[in-house]
């Protein structure tokens, strides 16, 4: 199974945390071929306790820690295409939330 990690440096990680999934929650809520791509993993379900999120796609999982100082994402997808989608999709919706920080997510693969 593909794995990727990233790391995000900012000291508003509980606030990013809470907003992506909120985001994501929202999204599967609604009728979700309106928001993504037909290619794109769908969201199966959001959770959030505290500072620990876990995102389920149809095709792999991410989980998020929020720190006093970082977002730490862990993705896991079935496959290496489904994972780059899971990575694009996450990748884009941070970098639009911390627009205004300037926050750009580099992910390592395992």
């Amino acid at each position: 199974m593909p794995t990727a990690d990233a790391r995000i440096a900012t000291d508003r990680a509980p606030r990013y945390l809470t907003q992506l999934c909120g985001h994501l929650d929202a999204i599967h809520n609604r009728h979700q071929a309106r928001h993504s791509g037909h290619d794109m993993p769908r969201i199966q379900t959001v959770t959030q306790t505290g500072n620990i999120g876990l995102l389920e796609f149809d095709r792999g999982t991410c989980r998020l820690e929020a720190t006093d100082n970082a977002l730490v994402l862990s993705a896991d997808a079935a496959d290496t295409e489904s994972l780059e989608q899971i990575k694009m999709a996450l990748t884009r919706r941070l970098e639009t939330i911390g627009g205004r920080e300037g926050l750009r997510l580099t992910w390592l693969a395992d």
